[in-house]
């Protein structure tokens, strides 16, 4: 039978004991206690027997009579000990007292410590029923000792046994006697345990009361021995070595036991835990709150806390805190529940997941929140905005020609440049805009505010904010001895957060920073609702492109050039396309946007396949046929851009001297070597190739020379200048004249007057295109003027 139920037991069966023999059972108890821990003393002490020495005196000089006191395993007469300035006042406080050594320097009043050579102390408080402190339940050593949780726990649980007993003392003071023989009736009532357990013999029913065998006060049934089972020591064993703090709580709260894990992890003694509230291990308020979720189990079953771990601050004796994760079981034995509390000191997993989430959350080398926490962010205060109706700000701020900072001066320095603009940034900044670095050299700025539509004065703030930024990043910078001027360029939107969400929003800001970079160096553009249009407009066009290419929405036309006699030399080939919800798209407007989202790799194969499909029955009659097709910079670059290229046309057996490939001169600049090496290999094969538009762009003569390079296109922007109150225009001039130097031919192409037709004929243009001469004709119509002035 296990030891506290063998105790219960017992209590059960003297719930009718007269005193005398409650006393001796007391008694036997505490000998096998003293024995059990190893103590020279022990005692039990009831406070309802304090009272003054002395009725003159205050109560500060109070003392307490034992009601047994142990010695050296040998019960003794009792003791009045001093409650004041002694240990016991730690159980009149409702405090354990645990002194594992000098116990008489901690209280050097107490004569009675002296008196007994008294080294260590260990005392509980004895609690009533209503929980009110009653007594003191202690044993005193005369050497220091070391394991001190197993002593207090073991006091803590047999105290409450104890205080059951003294209740019953004091229940059964004046138990009646019986009228025949003046026994009580207590003895009469127990039980045949009662009697083996303590060794007392049952008198014989004809036995006289003098004969009757009186309480032994030797057990044979040993108690509290045993607790010292080898088991029992086994477990206390790995629970003081378990890598968490293990303690034992009953139903109000008390820590019982400790383990020694949890004594290093408060760093505080075994006594500054057992007999203390295990909500005093957290800070305020969640000590409140915890006594309040444990009150609302207790008394409602809410179980907020009872078997889930949760992760809390905790509060070392030093005051210190740190986080741990706590979780609590409810068990029931011997018809007592309690609570085991497992803590988990998590400091390092805290740090570690700390540690993961700077990574994640955070630029490693800037310091500032990073496009997750800006994409995070961004999505509450659209969430908040959208609650308000209210507006939303946000800006995209770009280093300009950061690329050539890096190329020049290396990583290093670029790393340099990038924590010298966030510091320069953040020192204009105000709450409650926030910095948030992009990828590369882009940065994000966000205003975590709702903003009013009719609060001029924010959108004022916002933009002295923005030209303060610009003038303090464009001071200069020192780059390894060389003073450099840094510029921003800010692209920002500011517009009403209705119907708009988190990917569009961020599509905007994109748009909004492309914009400013168009406009140049140090540049600004700020998207408000009336551009807002634009874009949408734009986004819609650019997602519109495949399904359009697979409606058969798209088609060709040919632009003549004709040779200043009016023969029809060669065309161009025009992209056109007619949508049935947007109506007819001008290339200036799909074009670049196919250039951006990479369609116009798909355009080019479609526009190349579909001119060899309307030559392919021409060929045989005129096979001096040319036709012009403009290759994307995109195409040239991709890797199997011959092949795909020569496939074309021998799917229509066309010869590659049929075909003129017009490239611009932002193709050219991409990557020279590479097109060099690609227009020399088709060259060798009878390709011709055309610089389009040029003297717009990247104009170098050097390209001109190393470039398998056939005809010129004066673009029409220059053309345009040819009118009648201009007798010359030295740029078109200088090109015509450039290209019979270099033995290359000249297209003019955006001829729309008499006047400009005889002009370049006058200098000597080789080759003539523009509304003037003929509109882009339909593939029939087309072929037609092919048949009147080949």
């Amino acid at each position: 039978m296990p030891p506290t139920e063998t105790i219960n037991k017992i209590v059960a069966a003297t719930v009718t004991y007269p005193p005398e023999h409650i006393n001796v059972l007391v008694s036997s108890l505490l000998q096998k206690l003293q024995s059990s821990l190893k103590a020279e003393y022990s005692f039990i002490a009831s406070f309802d027997s304090i009272s003054p020495e002395t009725s003159g005196k205050s109560q500060e000089l109070a003392t307490v009579s034992t009601l047994c006191f142990i010695d050296h395993g040998e019960i003794c007469d009792n003791l009045q000990l001093p409650v004041t300035h002694s240990p016991l006042a730690e159980s009149l406080n409702n405090k354990n007292c645990l002194l594992s050594n000098k116990a008489q320097q901690s209280y050097p009043e107490a004569q009675f410590l002296k008196d007994k050579h008294i080294s260590a102390y260990i005392g509980v408080p004895l609690r009533n029923a209503s929980a009110e402190i009653i007594g003191t339940l202690a044993v005193m050593y005369q050497s220091p000792i070391q394991s001190t949780s197993k002593a207090i726990s073991i006091l803590q649980r047999f105290g409450k046994q104890i205080s059951l007993l003294l209740a019953n003392m004091a229940s059964n003071a004046d138990c009646a006697k019986t009228p025949d023989t003046g026994t009580s009736t207590a003895l009469q009532n127990w039980t045949e345990e009662v009697y083996t357990m303590f060794g007392l013999k049952k008198a014989d029913e004809t036995e006289s009361q003098d004969q009757q065998q009186t309480f032994s006060a030797e057990p044979q049934y040993q108690v509290i021995q045993s607790i010292e089972q080898t088991h029992a020591r086994y477990l206390e064993t790995i629970i003081d070595h378990l890598h968490d703090a293990v303690v034992t709580v009953d139903t109000s709260g008390i820590i019982l036991s400790a383990n020694r894990t949890a004594e290093k992890m408060f760093e505080c003694e075994i006594y500054d835990l057992v007999g203390h509230d295990i909500s005093s291990l957290m800070p305020e308020p969640y000590s409140s709150l915890h006594k309040s979720y444990m009150q609302r189990y207790l008394t409602h079953g809410e179980s907020n806390v009872i078997g889930k771990p949760q992760e809390l601050p905790a509060l070392r004796k030093s005051g210190k805190e740190f986080p741990m994760e706590i979780s609590i079981s409810e068990v029931e034995q011997d018809g007592e529940h309690f609570f085991i509390g497992i803590i988990r000191d998590i400091t390092e997993r805290k740090a570690a997941k700390d540690q993961i989430y700077q990574l994640a959350y955070f630029d490693s080398l800037t310091k500032l929140p990073n496009r997750i926490s800006f994409e995070r962010d961004i999505l509450e205060i659209l969430t908040r905005s959208k609650l308000a109706n209210a507006n939303i700000y946000c800006s995209m701020l770009n280093i300009d020609r950061f690329s050539q900072v890096n190329l020049i001066y290396g990583k290093l320095t670029g790393d340099y440049v990038l924590k010298k603009v966030t510091r320069r940034i953040q020192a204009v900044l105000d709450r409650p805009f926030k910095l948030y670095k992009n990828v590369a050299d882009s940065f994000f700025l966000l205003y975590q505010a709702p903003i009013s539509p009719q609060d001029q004065t924010i959108t004022q703030k916002i933009r002295a904010l923005e030209h303060a930024i610009q003038g303090s990043v464009s001071s200069q910078i020192s780059l390894k001895g060389n003073s450099q001027n840094l510029t921003l360029a800010i692209g920002s939107v500011q517009i009403s957060s209705k119907d708009i969400d988190h990917d569009k929003f961020v599509r905007l800001l994109e748009f909004s920073q492309s914009t400013a970079k168009k406009r140049g160096l140090n540049s600004r553009f700020r998207l408000c609702d009336d551009e807002r249009k634009t874009f949408e407009r734009q986004t819609t066009i650019s997602h519109s492109i495949v399904k359009g290419m697979e409606n058969k929405e798209f088609s060709i036309q040919l632009q003549p050039q004709y040779s200043k006699t009016g023969k029809l030399i060669s065309s161009e080939a025009l992209l056109r396309w007619n949508s049935p919800t947007l109506g007819a798209i001008s290339p200036a407007e799909f074009i670049p946007l196919s250039e951006d989202n990479g369609d116009i790799i798909m355009l080019g194969e479609w526009v190349l396949n579909e001119v060899c499909k309307t030559m392919q029955p021409l060929i045989k009659h005129t096979p001096h046929l040319k036709v012009a097709v403009n290759i994307s910079g995109k195409q040239v670059m991709q890797p199997d851009f011959c092949r795909r290229l020569n496939a074309a046309l021998s799917k229509w057996k066309i010869s590659p001297s049929n075909l003129v490939l017009e490239i611009t001169e932002s193709t050219l600049v991409r990557d020279l070597e590479l097109v060099r090496d690609r227009m020399n290999k088709l060259a060798s094969q009878g390709f011709r190739f055309s610089i389009d538009d040029f003297g717009t762009g990247y104009s170098s003569l050097i390209y001109l020379r190393e470039l398998p390079i056939d005809e010129l296109k004066i673009d029409r922007y220059f053309i345009d200048e040819i009118t009648p109150d201009k007798p010359e225009v030295p740029i078109v001039n200088t090109i015509i004249d450039m290209a019979k130097a270099l033995g290359i031919s000249i297209v003019a192409e955006g001829i729309e007057t008499k006047y400009q037709l005889d002009y370049l004929i006058n200098k000597g243009c080789h080759y003539f295109q523009g509304f003037y001469l003929s509109n882009p004709l339909s593939p029939p119509d087309w072929i037609k003027e092919l048949q009147e002035h080949a």
